[in-house]
């Protein structure tokens, strides 16, 4: 009979079995889509590596690996609660930069163009948002065809704008945080299970050295 319960240790083995299979898919899809990211593949094999000490822990039962692996997951927990957290920041500073109740008229242009430097796109709705001056900021290379359109009639400013709305950009990345955050958040709620199952494991195991010693003396 083994030192910790078959229940406990059998959803602890399946919890890291289906982590030891994301971090592999993470892996896989940038291969496939040959998109390798350096923070995405750190953070699979990160997570590969920790699924896999995991398993071990749980086959082997051995308290040392139980507490190696109870510390990653307070590693990653709290991780996850920062990546969280500046997620959610980030998110509510850009809705503060283009909320037209907070900010003034000199404040939304000024933030506006500096997105349009950054993610080359022209007027938060269309290009009419500056009326009849156009900043250069919204300026398009010629050899960029399909991303570029003319400037409206009578406006001034670059004769060929960017077709791309900086609101659906804002609105993609509004997006992103919201579900960069959800997911932080999940994932520090699968950490901390995580941490609680290998903590009553780690108990289970000691208890049971510790009768065995107590008999032994005897």
């Amino acid at each position: 009979m083994g030192k910790v319960h078959t229940w406990l240790k059998c959803i602890f083995i399946f919890f890291n079995i289906l982590f030891t299979i994301l971090g592999v898919l993470l892996i896989a899809l940038m291969v496939w889509y040959d998109q390798v990211e350096t923070s995405v593949l750190l953070c699979a094999l990160a997570v590969l590596g920790i699924s896999c000490s995991g398993i071990y822990a749980g086959c082997s039962e051995k308290p040392i690996i139980l507490k190696l692996f109870a510390g990653f997951m307070v590693g990653g927990m709290i991780g996850m609660m920062i990546i969280g957290i500046t997620a959610a920041i980030w998110k509510n500073e850009l809705e503060k930069e283009f909320d037209t109740d907070s900010s003034t008229v000199a404040e939304l242009k000024k933030n506006l163009n500096e997105l349009q430097i950054e993610e080359s796109c022209c007027g938060f709705d269309s290009v009419s948002d500056w009326g009849d001056e156009i900043p250069d900021s919204c300026e398009c290379e010629p050899t960029l065809h399909d991303a570029c359109q003319a400037k409206p009639w009578g406006s001034e400013g670059p004769d060929l704008v960017y077709k791309t709305t900086c609101g659906s950009i804002v609105s993609d990345m509004l997006n992103a945080y919201t579900i960069f955050r959800g997911l932080s958040f999940g994932l520090a709620f699968t950490a901390l299970i995580g941490l609680l199952i290998s903590l009553l494991m780690l108990h289970q195991v000691n208890r049971h050295d510790d009768v065995r010693n107590t008999i032994t003396y005897y």
